[in-house]
C-alpha cells in the first residue's frame, strides 16, 4: 500500500490506496485519521455520508471523480472524542469511471478530506496510484 501523511495539531491523516489497479476495476480507498498524542482530542466533524470526501485527479489537478459532489449540504455536526492512538477510518470505492466511461490507464492522485464543522477541511497529501491497461480483449 502507498500512503501519504499529514501532521496537523497532533494528528496523522493519510489516505491508503493500492499502488496499481487494472483499469475498469474498482479502486478501494481508505482514509485514516489517528490521534498521535497521549490525550483525548475533541473533533467537531460533519455527520452521515458527508463526514469525509475523496478526490481522484490527474497530476495537473483535473478532478476525475469526487465522492461528494459539489454543493452538497452537510447533515449536521457531531462532537467526536478521539482517544490516544485511536483512529477514525473511512472507506470509499471508486468504480474506475470518469464521465460515465472507464477511466484511461495512467497515473492518478487520491486525496482524502475530513470535513470539520466551521473550519477548512483537513486534507491529506495526494497519494499516487496507477491504472494499468485493460486486459487484452476487453475495454
Amino acid at each position: 500500500m502507498l500512503y501519504s501523511l499529514l501532521l496537523r495539531d497532533s494528528l496523522v491523516f493519510r489516505v491508503d490506496v493500492p499502488g496499481s489497479v487494472r483499469a475498469g476495476e474498482p479502486v478501494h480507498i481508505t482514509v485514516r485519521l489517528t490521534n498521535k498524542t497521549e490525550r483525548v482530542l475533541q473533533l467537531a466533524t460533519r455527520v452521515g455520508e458527508r463526514t469525509f470526501d475523496v478526490t481522484v485527479s490527474h497530476a495537473d489537478g483535473t478532478i476525475v471523480w469526487r465522492r461528494l459532489h459539489e454543493g452538497t449540504v452537510p447533515d449536521g455536526q457531531a462532537e467526536r472524542a478521539l482517544e490516544p492512538a485511536e483512529s477514525l477510518v473511512f472507506e470509499a470505492s471508486w468504480d474506475g469511471r470518469a464521465a460515465g466511461r472507464p477511466a484511461a490507464p495512467g497515473h492518478y492522485l487520491v486525496t482524502g478530506a475530513l470535513l470539520i464543522e466551521g473550519e477548512e477541511p483537513l486534507v491529506t497529501r495526494p497519494t499516487p496510484f496507477e491504472l494499468l491497461p485493460f486486459p487484452p480483449g476487453s475495454s
